[in-house]
């Protein structure tokens, strides 16, 4: 069965104006592409500039989260890694703000600071081509090298594996 994609607009739209920031994003997606509607570069970024303000709301929000626990602490970590990184993610697209690879960077940076893989990953091949950041194989290394050593599926850990031994080759 084909997937209905215009109701799956409708659907995307209904949450974005309940204020859902990833959803904002993934609209925007679709306006900008066409997905399930018309193309609507102007509206798309509209929409990603919502969700990149609603991403950082949903960050200082974390941010000032109290944590009772250890586990609380480490699941507020957590969201806060993922927020920065899909923050970095914006920038390094040019969603929602001018692009920017060194605000990239920055973001990323904090998303690894934070204990994302995600960050991590990005920031290392940042590093490796000189984008936003000095060319570093150094720091490259060392990040995929930690991706290898906190990752929980196998499959990351052999995407940072290969990575580290393509750079080793240099």
């Amino acid at each position: 069965q084909e997937p209905d994609l215009e109701k799956a607009y409708q659907c995307m739209t209904a949450e974005a104006q309940k204020g859902n920031a990833f959803a904002m994003h993934d609209l925007g997606k679709m306006l900008l592409s066409g997905v399930g509607c018309d193309e609507n570069a102007e509206e798309a970024h509209e929409w990603f500039r919502k969700a990149l303000d609603g991403l950082k709301t949903a960050l200082t929000k974390e941010q000032n989260q109290p944590a009772q626990t250890p586990k609380e602490q480490a699941k507020i970590r957590r969201r806060i890694g993922y927020l920065q990184f899909r923050i970095g993610k914006m920038y390094s697209l040019g969603y929602g703000a001018d692009k920017s690879p060194e605000t990239a960077a920055e973001w990323f940076q904090k998303a690894a600071n934070a204990g994302s893989n995600e960050g991590r990953f990005r920031l290392a091949r940042l590093y490796e081509e000189g984008i936003g950041t000095q060319v570093n194989i150094g720091l490259a290394k060392l990040l995929y090298l930690e991706i290898m050593n906190t990752a929980k599926k196998d499959e990351i850990k052999e995407i940072a594996r290969q990575r580290l031994q393509r750079l080793s080759l240099y």
